[in-house]
């Protein structure tokens, strides 16, 4: 996974920049080694520049430089939004009450399951259309490997 594909509050390591020359020189001096620990804190309006936590520092950085620098997510609770394919249980919903009643509108809620396929997700072997917003407030673990059918 790539820096800029993390949203805010989502903690990974950093496991290869993809720079040479100055900029590889630059960002090693700002502490962006593999092994360290990084999360994203504050994020543009409109997705560019992005603010990184490294160590005890933030570091503002251009959303084409965080495109290079390959990154693995330490927590096993992810936002829908970036997970891959497979099968989740939700384990948070961090919206508001109009929120929560549209998603149990959808039938989203706290325990149920939530297949992910190419980039498109289904409950109950539904269909659902979930907003990049949307998918950013839904929070689950990875509890197998699609993609299979299954019943909630």
């Amino acid at each position: 996974m790539r820096l800029s594909d993390l949203v805010p509050g989502l903690r990974a390591k950093i496991k290869n920049l993809d720079f040479h020359g100055d900029t590889h020189e630059k960002l090693v001096g700002m502490g962006f080694v593999p092994g360290e620990e990084v999360e994203i804190v504050q994020v543009a309006p409109f997705g560019d520049p992005i603010v990184c936590r490294v160590g005890q520092r933030n570091i503002t950085l251009r959303k084409r430089d965080a495109e290079n620098i390959e990154v693995e997510v330490l927590s096993e609770v992810v936002p829908l939004l970036i997970a891959r394919d497979g099968i989740y249980e939700v384990v948070a919903m961090r919206g508001g009450r109009n929120f929560a009643l549209r998603m149990r509108a959808l039938g989203i809620e706290k325990g149920k399951r939530i297949r992910v396929s190419g980039g498109t997700y289904y409950i109950e072997n539904r269909r659902i259309a979930l907003g990049r917003g949307e998918a950013m407030k839904i929070w689950v673990r990875r509890i197998g490997n699609g993609p299979e059918k299954f019943d909630s």
